[in-house]
């Protein structure tokens, strides 16, 4: 009996060595538990977890202690969820781990903790990866309702959480993250070392993005909307804005240097001005109005600025929803790199509505294409030839990459010629190239907008 014990108490222990040395161990067709695959991981392991709905007692405040681990689902956020049901949070690191630590492909829901509601990652001796991962509905009676910790927080959605920041950041990256729809504020970058924000979107939040930066942060193609949109306090280090787009009221709270550079400061929108405190604050570049500017302490402009109105596509203000694709530039927009007194884009959006066509020799000479208004987002193209009288042409659209998707004889109607539908056509860069009869050819650049 003795010997039968031991070798199925072998048999058992060498199947857990296997799975922990391949690599990966699986829940819940190896493991019970995300806790429990957690437990018998080793650091390097992968924990991968299938899709489902996991709840329950080690199914969340998972511990990895020290571990290295990655922790990912197998089919994604929408098809893995970790349901809290109103108590504790999905993860709680605090081991000295680095970024090699992942956290992927998860959503959380329903987390209830005094701080930090989903992950949350002790920001004095451990860092983190979280990637693809969505939280809703989590709150939190403290400062942070759904994540807080440092290291890389990526591709990933904060929607419809409850506390007083959303999330709290202290060093490394945030890229494509979305905070939107919350009962908290939009977040807080505490820097406690560099900070880099980008391509990010922080709307309809129950108030500001606050950056404090003792160390240097830079913010890049991020969208900020709010009644009270952006508290910035720059300490020691010098911090940038780029090519970002606020609605709102702003605080610059900036000493000593703080620059904004190609950025939209919409802040004349009945909501609060523009307000400078306690040092410099740089604009390079900048679409604001000089109207709704407070300072207390040193605005300085660097270069020429765009006072007149942006032209978004869509309507904006402080106090409207955000809709994807409403603060993308009209193809007038004095922000559009074509049109801004420094030859640079303003704002996160490039053109999303409308037509911008610049001439654009194919090989013409003389006699000019004129379109006859502006690029309809469905539909033909219409146009006019200037100084020619031909009544049949031969007429291409060809796309950025050299493809002609349109080609067909044309026959003038009163003044002017008119393509077949380009409603197949997506975004881009087309041009529109006709030949007459003598063999002469015209061309003329045109940018399409598809909605």
């Amino acid at each position: 009996m003795k010997r039968v014990t031991l070798t199925t108490a072998t048999v058992v222990t060498l199947s857990w060595a296997g799975s922990a040395l391949s690599g990966t161990l699986s829940v819940p067709s190896e493991f019970a538990t995300i806790q429990a695959a957690v437990d018998a991981a080793a650091s390097g392991d992968t924990v991968l977890v299938a899709s489902g709905t996991y709840t329950g007692t080690g199914n969340k405040n998972i511990n990895p202690g020290s571990k290295e681990l990655v922790i990912q689902s197998e089919s994604g956020a929408t098809a893995t969820i970790i349901d809290c049901e109103g108590s504790g949070r999905a993860l709680y690191v605090a081991g000295g781990q680095s970024e090699a630590f992942v956290f992927q492909g998860f959503t959380v829901r329903n987390g209830l903790t005094t701080n930090a509601s989903g992950v949350l990652v002790d920001p004095i001796d451990s860092s983190i990866t979280i990637r693809d991962c969505l939280f809703e509905g989590c709150d939190s009676g403290g400062p942070v309702a759904a994540v807080r910790g440092r290291g890389r927080l990526l591709n990933s959605k904060i929607i419809g959480c409850d506390g007083y920041w959303a999330f709290m950041w202290h060093g490394g990256v945030i890229d494509q993250l979305e905070v939107i729809g919350n009962s908290a504020k939009s977040g807080s970058v505490d820097a406690d070392e560099a900070v880099t924000v980008t391509n990010s979107v922080f709307v309809d939040n129950d108030g500001r993005l606050y950056i404090t930066a003792p160390h240097t942060v830079q913010m890049s193609n991020c969208v900020i909307q709010s009644s009270f949109a952006l508290e910035w306090a720059a300490d020691l280090y010098p911090s940038l804005m780029e090519n970002c787009t606020v609605i709102g009221e702003i605080q610059a709270v900036c000493a000593p240097v703080l620059t904004f550079r190609n950025c939209i400061l919409n802040s004349d929108t009945g909501c609060g001005d523009l307000e400078v405190y306690w040092g410099q604050l740089t604009l390079e570049c900048c679409r604001y109005d000089p109207s709704t500017v407070y300072e207390d302490g040193e605005l300085v402009e660097v270069g020429p600025q765009v006072y007149a109105d942006p032209e978004f596509c869509g309507e904006s203000g402080c106090l409207i929803s955000y809709v994807p694709g409403s603060l993308a530039l009209s193809d007038t927009s004095p922000c559009l790199a074509e049109n801004s007194p420094c030859g640079e884009r303003i704002g996160a959006f490039d053109l999303g509505c409308g037509v911008a066509s610049v001439d654009e020799s194919l090989g013409g000479t003389g006699h000019q294409i004129d379109f006859v208004s502006a690029m309809p987002t469905a539909g033909p193209v219409r146009f006019e030839l200037r100084g020619v009288s031909a009544e049949l042409l031969e007429a291409e659209v060809i796309a950025s990459d050299g493809r002609v998707v349109l080609a067909e004889s044309l026959r003038r109607s009163g003044d002017s010629f008119q393509t077949s539908s380009l409603d197949g056509l997506s975004s881009g860069v087309y041009f529109l190239r006709v030949q007459l009869d003598g063999g002469e050819t015209l061309g003329r650049k045109f940018v399409r907008v598809s909605r």
